[in-house]
């Protein structure tokens, strides 16, 4: 039998952004040649909004201002893996 106290479910996070420049959404192709929106992992002791900002960054090389959380919720890639979503 499984203590969930001592052993909690862990899920990947991903932070994503909806971003707009000019009024038009910005979309990225992603490793598996999807349509999405900026994204990625958030890393140890880093906030969704510091996440975001920075893999905004890295991905587009513009800076942004984070306005309000969108949604959160569950995602099952394929079957195999349950990632936490956070917009």
């Amino acid at each position: 039998m499984c203590d969930k106290a001592m052993n909690p479910i862990k899920y990947p996070i991903s932070i994503k952004g909806v971003v707009v420049v000019n009024n038009q959404l910005v979309l990225l192709k992603n490793e598996r040649e999807e349509w999405g929106t900026p994204r990625g992992r958030i890393e140890p002791g880093e906030s969704p909004e510091d996440c975001l900002i920075r893999e905004i960054k890295e991905e587009l090389n513009i800076t942004c201002e984070i306005d309000h959380l969108v949604d959160v919720w569950m995602y099952n890639i394929i079957g195999t893996l349950d990632v936490f979503i956070v917009t």
